[in-house]
């Protein structure tokens, strides 16, 4: 769109008109900056567990494994799952088990990225500060 504008000069004996254009970028819901990844690995800090929702939104060309990892660093038995579509605000679904399960415990999320983009990680959770 072109835009113009007309000023008058300070002491007003004359004005100028100046003539730009108003541009429009649209960015999708929570993607303003990400971690992105050919292949490569992400482990978030540990958070508590309060309810039975994990969230993720993501760019996945290629994919996106996520594994809840106990305080040990070890990987909790059926808390794993693969991403391999876009997700915005997407409730994790874990193989064979609920999140609620976990409820009251600290851990940690890692994830193993394929050509993918990381935005946000959300839901029932709380981080220590």
């Amino acid at each position: 769109q072109i835009v113009e504008e007309k000023f008058p000069n300070v002491r007003g004996k004359r004005t100028f008109t100046r003539t730009s254009t108003l541009n429009i970028a649209r960015i999708g819901k929570d993607r303003y900056a990400g971690y992105t990844g050919e292949h490569g690995y992400i482990t978030t800090s540990f958070f508590e567990v309060l309810g039975s929702e994990l969230t993720i939104t993501a760019d996945v060309a290629g994919s996106i494994k996520l594994e809840i990892l106990d305080v040990l660093g070890n990987v909790i038995s059926g808390y794993e799952t693969i991403l391999k579509n876009d997700v915005t605000d997407q409730v994790i679904e874990w193989s064979g088990k609920d999140l609620a399960d976990l409820k009251g415990q600290k851990v940690s999320l890692r994830m193993e990225l394929h050509n993918a983009c990381v935005y946000t990680i959300g839901g029932e959770i709380s981080y220590e500060q």
